[in-house]
């Protein structure tokens, strides 16, 4: 196991109370003082509602104040996913009543498979949607109110309202490319015929299916993991669904598809990651995980945090490690440099699809404006995040996404 600072030692003992609620999970000297460092940690690994409620499982040990502090902040956790439930149940109204199918992406349909839902750090709504009906979706949520933001993705849209944030999926994030990217979108073809009716206290919601659901959260993890980094958050999510589906039949079906696509060594060293640190069941198919290897990849999160929170140079050396996930880490630094400034130069500068001949003044013009930025110091030293991207780069390869066994 991987030598962890205090605050990430009693974090994790908090996480395996919200997974189990077992007493003796709990972590015996906390002194108070050593809260606020905790509740640091949690929040940049997004999992400061399941330390909460750990650290309110034994708030015998703490003063009142300290207690009543610790209350508020997780009535707060609680207010904040009851709104984006809230927004969500707007959602599948509209969707219900026009007669669109859907499922839910993340979010509630990943906290259906914790002990406790509510302790499920939420952010914004995530459906998936037929392609076909992207645009009458689309009229409808305008119809509604919602604007069309200029945050875009290649697979999905995003609409906002004051307080309200969904993101219209086509197809799940993280599909690679090539002829691997098209096995995986035949494999999740029938997503939404295959999906599960989840009821909740505001009438309900469609999930995809376990079978589709792992799919998910896999390309998912490692499209982050690649890319800026992943938290604690995603761990839990899936330590959470191997702990409720380890048994199930659907995973013969599941793994000799990832291996097939290359996603059987990034599989089992997540889920035996799970099972170290988080006590979590271990099928016989990741016991062979390298332990070695865990543990670097919970260093590598307890590094960089949710989103690359932690390290803002580390969130950007992904850009150097892969394309988000779409190829592995198969490339060069260098190809993923020239990928990332022409997509950049492309997002600043959408007119220039119709004149490809003026590509090169502009691909100028973006590397001065970041080299600008950094010598004003906002952005991190290019020769910092090149040595980080290294060392990611080293790391990730041992996981051989996307390669073909």
């Amino acid at each position: 196991m991987t030598e962890l600072q205090k605050e990430q030692a009693f974090l994790l003992s908090l996480l395996r109370y919200a997974i189990h609620e077992r007493k003796e999970e709990l972590p015996e000297n906390l002194p108070e003082q050593e809260i606020s460092p905790l509740l640091k940690e949690a929040s940049a690994q997004a999992v400061r509602g399941m330390a909460l409620y750990g650290l309110l499982a034994m708030q015998d040990r703490f003063s009142k104040d300290a207690v009543q502090n610790l209350k508020y902040r997780f009535a707060g956790i609680i207010r904040s996913n009851t709104a984006v439930s809230y927004t969500q149940s707007k959602l599948v109204k509209l969707l219900d009543e026009h007669g669109f199918s859907y499922v839910i992406l993340k979010g509630d349909a990943a906290a259906v498979y914790y002990p406790e839902p509510e302790l499920r750090m939420r952010g914004d709504v995530d459906f998936l949607i037929d392609p076909e009906e992207k645009n009458n979706v689309e009229k409808m949520l305008m119809n509604a109110g919602y604007a069309r933001s200029l945050e875009g993705h290649a697979c999905h849209v995003v609409f906002k309202k004051p307080g309200e944030h969904l993101e219209m999926h086509f197809e799940p994030a993280g599909i690679p490319n090539g002829k691997i990217g098209d096995a995986v979108r035949t494999f999740l073809k029938d997503t939404l015929e295959n999906r599960v009716f989840v009821p909740d206290d505001l009438g309900g919601f469609f999930a995809p299916s376990p079978l589709y659901h792992a799919m998910i959260l896999l390309l998912h993890m490692q499209h982050h993991m690649l890319g800026e980094g992943i938290g604690l958050r995603h761990l839990c999510d899936w330590a959470c669904f191997v702990r409720k589906t380890h048994e199930q039949p659907f995973w013969e079906q599941l793994l000799p598809f990832l291996r097939k696509i290359g996603l059987f060594t990034f599989t089992a060293v997540m889920t035996r990651t799970c099972a170290i640190y988080l006590d979590t069941p271990c099928p016989p198919w990741a016991e062979g995980a390298d332990t070695a290897l865990c543990d670097n990849i919970m260093s590598d999160i307890f590094t960089g945090g949710n989103f690359g929170k932690k390290n803002a140079a580390r969130a950007k050396s992904g850009v150097f490690v892969s394309n988000h996930g779409k190829d592995g880490t198969t490339h060069s630094k260098f190809y993923y440099m020239c990928y990332t400034i022409h997509h950049s130069t492309i997002d600043h500068f959408p007119k220039l699809q119709k004149v490809y001949i003026l590509y090169p003044f502009f691909y100028v013009i973006r590397i001065t404006q970041y080299l600008c930025m950094i010598a004003q110091k906002k952005r991190p030293p290019l020769h910092g995040i090149l040595a980080m991207a290294e060392e990611r780069r080293e790391l990730y390869q041992e996981l051989h996404i996307f390669e073909r066994d």
